[in-house]
């Protein structure tokens, strides 16, 4: 019998880039080989985070997930299931990483498969936080030196993971752009300044991540 890659990660209607993007990568995981889905609901574990839905409302049907997944699970249950887990049909499990809030579940199944004998692997959206402190930092390369396996998205990402997992197979593997789930603006036609007179300019917190010389441009031409 051919062995499942288990998929771990948030999927929509949660929000955010990283459930979008891990729905994309189920799909196409799922057309090359079989692939179980389990999608935590929340943020978990209940100590020292207890995390809320960030589903926009609770309602039954805005927390449904998708097709993709094999039931939504939440808080500490997806650990619950590690340790029971029966390894053998299994090959190799997955898991996104790009916060440090998620180090306690993620360096905890890393470390319950691989004594299961089961490979573990990581797609690294950020190797640290933005604006990162030294203590975050440190979780970070705790959490990532798990993984004997990482996939990363730049060069700059695979050097800083090589400057402390040297031992670590690590693969740049950039993911294409993909469409938005925003509904589409109807029309074409572009506004004329004069039925547009309100404009705002969003940029978030101000960080220097971001990049300040593109907050100025933006703002002169507003």
């Amino acid at each position: 019998m051919l062995k499942k890659i288990l998929f771990i990660a948030p999927l929509p209607p949660l929000e955010g880039a990283i459930p979008l993007h891990s729905q994309y990568l189920a799909r196409s995981l799922k057309k090359l080989h079989p692939t179980w889905v389990w999608a935590p609901l929340t943020s978990f574990p209940d100590f020292p985070y207890r995390g809320k839905s960030r589903f926009e409302n609770d309602s039954k049907s805005e927390t449904r997930l998708s097709g993709l997944a094999h039931g939504g699970l939440s808080k500490m249950r997806i650990l619950l299931r590690i340790i029971s887990l029966e390894p053998r049909s299994y090959g190799a499990v997955l898991i996104p990483w790009w916060r440090v809030r998620w180090s306690i579940p993620t360096a905890g199944i890393a470390i319950i498969m691989k004594a299961k004998g089961v490979p573990v692997a990581l797609f690294c959206h950020d190797v640290y936080p933005k604006n990162a402190r030294s203590w975050e930092r440190a979780i970070s390369r705790f959490t990532i030196r798990q993984f004997p396996n990482i996939f990363v998205q730049t060069e700059a990402e695979l050097r800083l993971i090589r400057s402390f997992h040297p031992k670590s197979v690590c693969t740049i593997l950039s993911h294409p752009a993909y469409p938005s789930p925003r509904p589409s603006v109807a029309g074409n036609s572009k506004q004329t300044e004069s039925s547009d007179p309100l404009r705002v300019l969003f940029f978030g917190y101000i960080r220097e991540y971001k990049g300040i010389e593109t907050l100025l441009t933006a703002a002169a031409q507003v």
